[in-house]
């Protein structure tokens, strides 16, 4: 059975009376548009008759599309010379409603823009960077390498999960809203992560059939090595602080709670990094029924001996402001699903030396970074100080010497650096 086309939304205007000075109306434009885009994808538009309410038929007609390509054609004008001109509010409207219809819905308004249209009205739908290209109603025709060149590349941005005013990736059929990332450091170097995660599923049969069901993630450590996975799987986790880990549940589906064992499947490893799928079974071990935005909340911790440095002379001297792994302890999140809601990133240093005395945990005091690109080497922005917490949680303060960096709307990569106390 053939794969049913992608849908893309077609903002125009209907005016089948053509404009001072031309004998093309906006229809005509806009079914000329239509035509090439047909090509290419099933077009939807508000033109349908249906029983119900204009604006309800067009939010469903957004939500349907992959995209949504808007012909701005000249409305009114903004000068006496009239040179100048600003589109249609209503393609304007429906354009600004598809950006703005959920916050991580994975839309890419395009468009085609008049001679005339005057390109600063359009501000708020430039705004990931993406072009309108420009067209003569009267002679369309030599319009029509340019625009299918510009089609070609859209529909290279939605197979490829290319970015366009919004920075969840087109490919991904679930956003990630929140992350609470805890890392535990211990006097002895091992360390455990705890990481948890909510997720909100957009398109539970893209995410079912495309993704069998599952979100991806990694763990990797500077030192040390990793075992298998499905070896970490097997170690109790009473023996957490001891012996190289894995454990995983699923919290929360909606709002009921769950506590059932995340499926855990390996997809890429090394000693020190491995990619991994998590899937989700309800209580009797079936797969989650999910419907069209549910959220799922779930959990995984690792651990794993020699993970941190125990003490300063254990790393290298830093030399000329280097921060690398070889002269700091490292913590990172990379927002690889898109943007998240919010971040909250802890450093938990446990206090207590051997034989309750009590030392330095710290040479270097965490700092922060935002990393400005995603490759091994990104630039990173200037060092700020982590906020340590003080005052709260009362229960971990005796045990713990906690740092935490809180970001919201997350899109990048970032690092907290630290170095240890000397053994001197």
């Amino acid at each position: 059975m053939a794969r049913k086309k992608d849908a893309v939304f077609l903002a125009h205007t209907f005016d089948d009376c053509p404009p001072s000075g031309s004998s093309v109306s906006d229809v005509e434009v806009a079914a000329w548009f239509e035509k090439l885009l047909k090509k290419k994808w099933r077009v939807l538009s508000g033109k349908t008759k249906q029983a119900r309410p204009i604006g309800d038929k067009v939010a469903d007609a957004v939500d349907d599309s992959r995209a949504i390509v808007g012909v701005f054609t000249r409305r009114f004008p903004m000068d006496e010379m009239g040179d100048r001109f600003v589109a249609s509010p209503w393609v304007l409207c429906e354009c600004a409603y598809a950006l703005g219809r959920f916050r991580y819905a994975p839309y890419i308004v395009a468009g085609f823009r008049e001679k005339g249209v005057d390109p600063d009205s359009l501000a708020m739908l430039t705004v990931g960077g993406m072009e309108f290209p420009e067209f003569d109603r009267d002679n369309l025709e030599a319009s029509k390498p340019e625009v299918l060149a510009y089609l070609n590349d859209l529909e290279a941005r939605i197979h490829a999960g290319g970015l366009g005013q919004l920075p969840l990736p087109i490919t991904l059929p679930y956003a990630q809203v929140r992350l609470e990332k805890i890392h535990l450091v211990y006097r002895n170097g091992y360390g455990t992560i705890q990481n948890i995660t909510e997720m909100v599923i957009r398109d539970p049969e893209r995410f079912l059939n495309e993704h069998q069901g599952s979100i991806r993630h990694r763990i990797r450590t500077y030192r040390g090595k990793l075992p298998p996975l499905m070896e970490m799987l097997e170690t109790p986790v009473h023996q957490r602080k001891t012996a190289p880990f894995f454990h995983g549940i699923l919290d929360y589906h909606r709002s009921k709670s769950m506590g059932t064992p995340l499926q855990v499947m390996p997809v890429e490893e090394s000693t020190t990094d491995v990619a991994f799928a998590v899937g989700f079974v309800d209580e009797a071990g079936a797969p989650l029924r999910l419907k069209a935005n549910d959220t799922v909340r779930y959990q995984y911790a690792w651990g794993l001996p020699g993970m941190f440095p125990a003490i300063e002379e254990d790393l290298a001297e830093v030399v000329r402001g280097q921060v690398d792994s070889d002269t700091y302890c490292l913590a990172e999140v990379t927002a690889n699903h898109g943007r998240i809601e919010k971040v909250q990133l802890d450093i938990r240093f446990e206090r207590e030396a051997t034989g309750g005395r009590r030392r330095e945990i710290l040479s270097k005091s965490p700092f922060w970074q935002i990393g400005r690109g995603y490759e091994p080497n990104p630039v990173w922005s200037e060092p700020r100080p982590v906020p340590q917490v003080r005052g709260e949680q009362e229960e971990y303060d005796m045990w713990y010497e906690i740092f935490r960096l809180g970001l919201v709307d997350f899109d990048g990569r970032v690092r907290i650096a630290w170095r240890p106390a000397s053994q001197k």
